[in-house]
């Protein structure tokens, strides 16, 4: 069965146990990930919950899209997995990979990278795992877009008794930015954090067969949820 990757925080609510036991217990490889930005109140939680995450990451391992966070987590002794946000594109990237200690990485979502280029990289024994499917993220922000466009209703719904984060805009409607070329990036909120992940207009479907790969150039295949 595959893997499926979710945010660290997942892992430490107890609303999410069920959710993470139910997939596990259907054969599943449960991820925790350390997002790409860990300022403020994400770098407190991970300071604060390391020792709960380590033992979370014992036995699946952890993806680290933050270079900031890397060596903690491999002196830990957890197996650490490069995510998409330190854009390893090449043998050089993949060589400094293998130097920090690790033991596999997402190839950089860079869609122009051609399958020739992909075939030559030398890993350098770290596993590398490719994005075939889905929309990829072109921009974590550490703003809440909506928020700053004064379309936040947070503040007004927290000290409500019936609070739930369905009764959040960012929640229950869709948005997106709009190019100049009409082109719609969507915008996805953390209404926790109040932080932004846009999304690419692209769907990145079949960007490569697996067959064309080779088992021996690529470890894993990724399908983005949204």
């Amino acid at each position: 069965m595959g893997r499926i990757y979710l945010p660290y925080y997942s892992f430490l609510e107890a609303d999410f146990k069920k959710y993470i036991d139910e997939y596990t217990d259907r054969g599943f490889t449960m991820i925790p990930v350390i997002p790409n930005i860990t300022k403020d109140w994400n770098d407190f939680t991970i300071r604060r919950n390391f020792d709960k995450i380590v033992k979370i990451a014992d036995k699946n391992g952890i993806s680290i899209g933050n270079l900031g966070w890397i060596q903690s987590f491999v002196s830990s002794g957890v197996d650490v997995f490069g995510d998409y946000g330190l854009n390893l594109i090449n043998s050089a990237d993949f060589l400094v990979a293998k130097q920090l200690g690790l033991k596999e990485a997402v190839i950089s979502h860079d869609t122009d990278t051609s399958l020739n280029e992909i075939k030559n990289i030398d890993f350098h024994g770290v596993k590398a795992e490719l994005a075939i499917d889905g929309k990829i993220p072109v921009m974590t922000s550490a703003h809440c877009l909506l928020g700053d466009q004064g379309l936040c209703n947070k503040g007004n719904r927290e000290n409500s008794k019936n609070y739930t984060a369905e009764d959040l805009i960012c929640q229950k409607n869709t948005y997106y930015l709009i190019d100049k070329m009409n082109k719609k990036f969507r915008i996805i909120s953390n209404y926790k954090k109040c932080n932004s992940v846009i999304i690419s207009y692209r769907m990145n479907k079949n960007r490569y067969m697996p067959k064309e790969l080779g088992l021996n150039t690529i470890n894993y295949l990724r399908s983005s949820g949204k």
